[in-house]
């Protein structure tokens, strides 16, 4: 890599559609925009019990939660990323959320994780993390959208 003991970096982009072959019961997150239907009213389900156990203090997914027997395939798409990546799990709790940004886009915000506890609230962690640099003047709205190489505005904000 050239001129990399100056502190530059380079990277190529690139667009990724990703299918992924899985156990039904498992929640995915993933790189990019989710394009199966079926597995986003999984994700509402999920949503609605995680924020039921919440409600009631319950513990409800565990290590000794079986893999499902049937498999789903779930599609995701990115454009214009340095790469891709998922991850999954049969136990995660997920919660969703959005930022507004004052020029009124809306950035879906996401938490999966495996425990309650300190875990409650990630996701308006997630949603601060993002509002304070605008806030504070330390990020541009602008952030929130690339360009690719030929100057047309990739939207990113469903990520």
């Amino acid at each position: 890599m050239p001129n990399l003991d100056q502190g530059e970096f380079y990277s190529e982009f690139g667009n990724f559609e990703v299918s992924i072959k899985i156990p039904e019961n498992y929640v995915v997150g993933a790189t990019g925009t989710l394009e199966t239907e079926t597995e986003k009213e999984f994700l509402k389900q999920r949503i609605s019990l995680t924020d039921q156990f919440i409600k009631d203090g319950v513990e409800k997914f565990s290590n000794l939660l079986a893999s499902s027997k049937k498999f789903k395939i779930i599609t995701y798409k990115a454009e214009q990323v340095h790469d891709f990546a998922w991850f999954a799990d049969k136990k995660f709790y997920v919660q969703k959320d959005e930022v507004v940004l004052e020029s009124g886009k809306k950035i879906e915000t996401w938490a999966m994780f495996n425990t309650l506890g300190a875990w409650t609230d990630a996701v308006k962690y997630v949603g601060r993390a993002i509002a304070f640099p605008l806030s504070s003047g330390n990020c541009r709205p602008q952030c929130f959208e690339c360009r690719g190489r030929n100057g047309v505005s990739h939207d990113h904000s469903n990520w």
